[in-house]
């Protein structure tokens, strides 16, 4: 139940796919995070140049040329995220980094991680009544509010936190 003083709640909802549906196969990702600072020369660059240098950097890799790459861009973050066929291993996104990393001129300090998905995501801010003097909502209307939208579509039954 939300707090009568109008205080938002968080609600947690499983992100994992609903039974009986066949997973579709993901893409695999690696994401260049810069911390909120990338590199001037880098952001100048066409988009097109961010593929081109990893993908040149690829077909020359004295272990990994038979890896392809699918794209390369940049995300409202300003990450860089490249994306990799569905069922490319792990082990090969790690070993490819320092060649990435050289391939576009990056210092050793930018971190580079393999995208997962979630399992869980957080709703927080919830308002808990339309006003002041308003009655507050009930959890389940809200739930059910949330799961009637689209983006929610995917989500499994939330679970109260």
């Amino acid at each position: 139940m939300f707090r009568l003083l109008g205080q938002p709640r968080a609600l947690f909802f499983s992100l994992r796919q609903k039974s009986g549906a066949p997973a579709a196969p993901s893409t695999a990702r690696l994401v260049i995070r810069f911390g909120g600072k990338p590199p001037q020369a880098l952001c100048d660059a066409p988009q097109p140049d961010l593929f081109c240098k990893i993908s040149s950097m690829l077909d020359v890799h004295p272990t990994h040329s038979s890896v392809v790459i699918l794209g390369a861009h940049w995300n409202k973050s300003n990450n860089v995220i490249i994306t990799f066929p569905p069922g490319t291993p792990d082990a090969t996104l790690t070993d490819l980094c320092p060649a990435i990393r050289n391939a576009l001129g990056l210092a050793d300090s930018v971190v580079m991680s393999i995208d997962k998905r979630w399992t869980k995501l957080l709703v927080s801010s919830v308002p808990a009544r339309l006003s002041e003097n308003a009655p507050v909502f009930l959890e389940s209307d809200v739930a059910t509010s949330l799961a009637r939208n689209p983006v929610m579509s995917g989500i499994t039954t939330p679970r109260p936190a």
